[in-house]
């Protein structure tokens, strides 16, 4: 396992300071190694500058979400003042929420404490292998049926786009944008699946040619097929998706479990596999690089198939969801969707604890024969770091891990988003072209 370096982006970024804050308009945080990834015994310090004299109000949480302390600070001008300091004997993940007068939303920093300790909260299940074998065979048994349609508006020199469709055994077919190099020779490619964050009707919840077209430019070409997670239509007017939004897809993420049949994300992992059933006939792939790449839902999809499918020699997650869905049973807070937590399952969480494991991404990575590009937020409460961790604990393959003390579930703003984007960004796409060039 490797956690890639941040020093030199720190001192930079350190080095860089007051020109920075001569348009922050607010604090710039620092921490005082590297990336906010500490071993047991170190000593944690974190430090504050502000662009103006002021009172800031900094909140030490646990996880991001339990209040440990609660205090006012004095900055000065300029003056770089220690905001924490201490040493930590066990595993820990704390973050800070500061705020100030004329700041509309607190900021986040967050850090943590060998974050090689942790574990998934859930058991993985002695039968998960042979429960998505199980899955994939009946999917199976359904002859499959394609369709590939021309896209009006899609106009390209080197490449071919096509509307995709395939079907399914049960409920809505694949569906998204197939993108490839023209005229690529016999065997010379490598697929890659890309796929999308939750929700249904924003711009990042569906496939566009855009996209597709961006990543079959990666390495030196690829078959790309960005995929509609839900099954929706590719290329339809605003209100499709609205629709769906509002209607059949409403709240799809968090509905009463009475068993595996009607867990939702069943189907969207088993498209990601039908998908690339059908990717693996095509006369252009080289017969042995597959890369699945997404980032929140859609990293929960790429690790989902990572361990579902042993063909997939590369996973691109980026602060993924679904990871330690159980991890109320070691007293932290579990990743989105944060099932076992919902009102709607009040009653049923006997069901619901015998159903998640076999969705964990967490479990589902223990499967997995990929190596792993994993981007962690520190200060993410949507899909905490602990949670993220305790799978890339459990992976057998390769993994390297782009941590950042300032990210949220979001990318970070300035003044950290230059320093994010040098790092986890480019080191992202860096690791990407190695695998497919």
């Amino acid at each position: 396992m490797k956690i890639l370096n941040f020093r030199s982006a720190i001192l930079s970024l350190m080095a860089s300071l007051f020109p920075l804050l001569s348009h922050a308009e607010g604090i710039v945080v620092s921490f005082n190694d590297e990336d906010g990834v500490y071993r047991l015994g170190d000593k944690v310090v974190a430090y504050v500058v502000a662009d103006q004299d002021m009172e800031l109000t900094c909140e030490l949480m646990e996880y991001g979400t339990v209040s440990i302390s609660k205090e006012k600070i004095s900055l000065r001008k300029g003056r770089k003042t220690i905001l924490y300091s201490a040493r930590h004997k066990a595993p820990c993940h704390y973050m800070f929420k500061l705020s100030y007068e004329g700041l509309e939303k607190p900021e986040l920093a967050g850090f943590i404490v060998s974050p090689e300790s942790y574990r998934a909260g859930y058991d993985c299940p002695e039968d998960i292998r042979n429960f998505w074998d199980d899955q994939m065979s009946r999917m199976r048994m359904v002859k499959m049926e394609t369709s590939l349609a021309r896209i009006e508006d899609f106009h390209s020199e080197t490449l071919e786009c096509k509307d995709l469709t395939v079907n399914m055994h049960e409920g809505r077919p694949v569906r998204g944008y197939l993108c490839m190099p023209k005229d690529a020779r016999p065997q010379s490619l490598p697929i890659v699946i890309y796929a999308h964050s939750a929700g249904v009707n924003k711009v990042f919840n569906y496939a566009t040619t855009q996209r597709a077209a961006d990543l079959a430019e990666k390495g030196g070409g690829c078959i790309v097929l960005d995929i509609n997670a839900h099954g929706m239509e590719n290329g339809q007017p605003q209100e499709y998706y609205d629709s769906l939004n509002s209607g059949e897809l409403r709240g799809y993420q968090n509905r009463r479990i009475t068993g595996h049949e009607d867990y939702y994300f069943r189907l969207m992992f088993l498209r990601l596999v039908r998908a690339l059933d059908y990717l693996t006939t095509l006369p252009q792939w080289d017969g042995r690089r597959i890369l699945i790449y997404g980032e929140s839902q859609g990293g929960a999809q790429a690790m989902a198939l990572a361990g579902i499918d042993e063909r997939v020699g590369a996973c691109v997650a980026i602060v993924p969801a679904m990871n330690d869905l159980g991890a109320f049973k070691v007293g932290r807070p579990a990743s989105w969707p944060n099932v076992r937590e919902s009102v709607i399952n009040d009653g049923n969480v006997e069901v619901v604890d015998k159903v998640l494991p076999y969705y964990d991404a967490a479990l589902l990575s223990t499967m997995s024969k990929a190596d792993y590009w994993i981007e962690i937020g520190l200060a993410d409460t949507t899909c905490p770091a602990p949670a993220i961790w305790s799978a890339c604990n459990a992976i057998k393959g390769d993994v390297s891990i782009s941590a950042h003390p300032f990210r949220t579930h979001y990318v970070p703003k300035q003044p950290y988003y230059d320093q994010w984007k040098a790092i986890c960004h480019t080191g992202r796409y860096e690791w990407m072209n190695d695998y497919l060039k």
